[in-house]
């Protein structure tokens, strides 16, 4: 029986991970921790904190003076820090001791891990017009829709929505090694999958004209990967104890650009996927995958409260790889028709998450 329940759990977690930018959150690591007593549990968590996705640019540029060759003085482009939750649900089941090989530990147990997350970030910019300014658009697939005077004290409004959501499923085994008295190491491994979903939803608007700009772009990141992590605990008290975990791994990504612009002047609308007078619209699309490094540490305080565990703490995620978008735009000012400038992009960067957390941690099925 017990291998059962290690081979559908593992089967659960093989099946589903295709399907499912994985996070490997700290949220499963937590549920598996120190002082597990035999049978089912199920520990429920939340995570909150902030997310750093690579810098994002605009394609609309000002220049100064109105002269072809003038250098770029102005172009909007924000590094988004994202602001959420996670929350997330671990059912796992802990051996008794003897029923695995003595060499994988003591309490040795599995826990697969469901997490859903949802971020979001708001940038904008308020401008006044220069003397003697223009204004350069260019479209996601690198065309030059055209440029306008940015008359001295005119507006120039300028936003930027970035939201994400996701979901990732974790299958972990740990078990517990003592070194002295009060002390234990908890080694564990894990592979998991996801899928994350991040949409930016960009807006200019100059007052004088008037002229709208919007660009939608959408970036959808399937990976799947594998990590292993180290706990130290120390149980100060017999119902309070300290951990300190690192982790790290690798991830495999492979991510999908979609992304639409919109160019309104004077009293003409402007209708996605609808060319005409006054109007412009345009699209892109583009597939990269990478492999990146996925790393971090987190410290926490459980509290026994005899119905279950209780853990709180926070900690930092490292990725050598993050997936965002690069749009086109130009240096020089340009009045040539046609494309002029290389297409919206993704780009990976490097970047670090901080968290905190809490999980409570309940037996199920006891003497199993």
């Amino acid at each position: 029986m017990n291998r059962r329940i290690v081979y559908a759990m593992a089967g659960l977690a093989i099946g589903a991970a295709p399907a499912a930018q994985a996070d490997s959150n700290w949220l499963g690591i937590t549920a598996m921790g120190w002082q597990q007593t035999p049978g089912w549990f199920v520990a429920p968590g939340i995570e909150g904190g902030i997310q750093r996705l690579p810098r994002w640019n605009s394609s609309v540029s000002t220049h100064s003076p109105v002269v072809l060759g003038a250098p770029q003085i102005g172009l909007f482009n924000h590094t988004p820090d994202l602001a959420g939750v996670e929350a997330g649900l671990t059912i796992g089941y802990v051996f008794r001791d003897g029923a695995l090989p003595a060499w994988l530990g003591t309490r040795v147990r599995v826990g697969l891990t469901g997490t859903w997350q949802s971020f979001s970030d708001t940038a904008s910019s308020d401008a006044v017009g220069p003397a003697s300014a223009l204004i350069q658009y260019i479209g996601v697939d690198g065309r030059n829709i055209g440029n306008t005077a940015f008359p001295a004290g005119s507006a120039l409004t300028e936003t930027l929505r970035i939201n994400r959501q996701g979901f990732d499923l974790n299958l972990r085994m740990a078990s517990d090694f003592p070194l002295r008295p009060g002390w234990t190491l908890t080694p564990s491994i894990a592979a998991f999958g996801g899928r994350v979903h991040d949409t930016y939803n960009y807006r200019h608007n100059l007052l004088t004209g008037p002229v709208t700009f919007d660009i939608d772009e959408r970036v959808r990141t399937t990976s799947i990967g594998g990590d292993v992590s180290a706990g130290l605990t120390w149980q100060a008290t017999s119902a309070l104890a300290l951990n300190f975990t690192a982790r790290g791994g690798v991830v495999w990504m492979r991510s999908r650009l979609e992304g639409t612009d919109c160019f309104g002047f004077l009293t003409v609308s402007c209708v996605p996927a609808i060319a005409f007078v006054g109007s412009s619209t345009g699209t892109v699309s583009d597939s990269r995958s990478r492999v990146g490094f996925r790393g971090g540490a987190s410290l926490g305080a459980a509290l026994d409260m005899r119905f279950g565990i209780l853990t709180l703490g926070g900690s930092f995620t490292y990725d050598s790889a993050i997936p965002g978008v690069s749009n086109p735009n130009l240096a020089l000012v340009s009045t040539t028709p046609g494309l002029v400038a290389g297409p919206a992009r993704i780009r990976f960067a490097d970047g670090f998450r901080y968290a905190g957390f809490a999980t409570l941690r309940i037996p199920l099925l006891l003497g199993m």
